[in-house]
């Protein structure tokens, strides 16, 4: 099963914390870094609100689902609460577990999903941008696999449903 992580906002990679394709990724590990001028806007529009009028506690729930939304996580939140200070970079976190692959290693052929299988770097670097949903990585979910195999006829009357495989 794949995952795709994409950018939900526009911005820069400032720090990059996985460096190759296959590498194995937790839910929850830290990606990357990134700036963004509309996190950076957020962050002070939310700030302002605590400020100044901190009794309005809707407009400081959906402030605080947009920063959500833009990929805050609740403990980001909670800290920026606490704090009042702007954080330039923001760290994005896997939503998934499973081995990572840049956007542009699958490629579709005849409806089926080729995955080149040369552990190199990843095409993404600190320093480049990103775009508002532009997928940046996809995380193979190893839990489940499937494969595709081919038995001749004499020994398909060997096969039987939920028989374990070595390979």
């Amino acid at each position: 099963f794949i995952n795709v992580v994409s950018s939900r906002v526009a911005g820069r990679i400032e720090k990059l914390y996985v460096k190759y394709r296959f590498q194995p990724v937790n839910k929850g590990e830290k990606l990357m870094e990134v700036y963004s001028e509309d996190l950076v806007t957020e962050q002070q529009n939310y700030i302002y609100l605590l400020n100044n009028d901190a009794d309005n506690t809707a407009i400081i729930i959906a402030a605080e689902s947009k920063l959500e939304l833009l990929g805050f996580s609740k403990q980001q939140i909670q800290d920026l609460k606490k704090s009042k200070k702007i954080q330039h970079l923001v760290a994005i976190y896997s939503p998934y577990a499973g081995h990572l692959h840049d956007a542009q290693t699958v490629r579709e052929s005849d409806g089926m999903a080729e995955v080149f299988m040369v552990p190199k770097r990843l095409t993404l670097r600190e320093g480049m941008y990103v775009q508002k949903g532009q997928t940046v990585f996809n995380i193979y979910d190893t839990r489940t696999v499937w494969v595709v195999i081919s038995v001749s006829s004499e020994k398909q009357s060997l096969l039987e449903k939920d028989l374990p495989i070595k390979l």
